[in-house]
């Protein structure tokens, strides 16, 4: 929310998903907060992990780097920051193409970032 105050747009330019394809903050609060997902980074194909704790507590993973850090809920966008890198939030969303299989059921879409996973636990 204060980044959209401060005029940076919560999502990347040009992206521009369905309304009803976009989770809101209570189904990402039910999707992430006590489980585990596992995908990979879009762009480099990196094996992209995470664990969050119903506190909001977050172990993440993705290639060679790791952290643990926290998340929360703020409006419809997940928040996150780690002590290796800085703040940063991002929306989720379903991937009507996506399976289990492939781990790309959910995009987690940041301003630099973009990720694919499924639930695994």
């Amino acid at each position: 929310m204060g980044l959209r105050k401060a005029g940076v747009p919560d999502l990347p330019e040009g992206f521009s998903p369905k309304p009803e394809d976009r989770l809101d903050g209570d189904a990402i609060r039910s999707l992430l907060f006590g489980h585990e997902i596992q995908g990979r980074n879009i762009e480099t194909g990196e094996a992209y992990r995470r664990v969050t704790a119903p506190d909001g507590t977050t172990v993440i993973t993705v290639g060679e780097w790791s952290d643990q850090g926290s998340s929360k809920i703020e409006g419809d966008m997940l928040c996150s920051i780690y002590p290796t890198r800085w703040r940063f939030c991002g929306v989720i969303v379903r991937n009507r193409d996506g399976t289990f299989a492939q781990k790309n059921e959910y995009r987690l879409i940041l301003q630099w970032d973009r990720f694919e996973f499924s639930m695994v636990k």
